[in-house]
């Protein structure tokens, strides 16, 4: 009966063994893909739908860009929404994303309420979407 006991456990390791070793193969293969990042829009994503309007690319591959993050406090109870900047200059609201044309677009990033202002001021409370245009 004693001599069982050494062999499963030698299984037991083996099998472990294996497995440790295929997730880390795994593990090596996802590290050597670009990360997704869901707060940027990339030129090749642009290319890959037709849409005219940077306005058209956000609604279509990252509508969540859009929403109004909702009131930011009781005295002011209006939503609020993302500013839009063209090239690091202020642009205007979301509707002005219709003025961009898509092909012009090599990138949109957002990026959320407290970081766009500590980058743009107190006014961003919403965030700001960054578009990048082709140079």
């Amino acid at each position: 009966m004693t001599g069982v006991v050494p062999r499963i456990s030698r299984a037991l390791l083996a099998a472990l063994c294996a497995l440790a070793l295929a997730c880390a193969s795994g593990q090596h293969h996802r590290g050597t893909r670009l990360a997704h990042d869901p707060n940027v829009i990339t030129a090749d994503e642009i290319s890959g739908i037709n849409a005219m309007t940077a306005y058209d690319v956000v609604k279509r591959l990252r509508p969540q860009f859009l929403v109004s993050r909702g009131p930011t406090s009781i005295a002011d109870p209006r939503p609020t929404t993302p500013v839009v900047y063209l090239d690091g200059i202020r642009y205007g609201d979301v509707s002005t994303l219709v003025g961009i044309e898509a092909s012009r677009v090599a990138s949109i990033r957002y990026i959320s309420g407290p970081e766009a202002q500590q980058r743009f001021g107190s006014d961003n409370v919403g965030g700001a979407i960054l578009v990048a245009t082709k140079q």
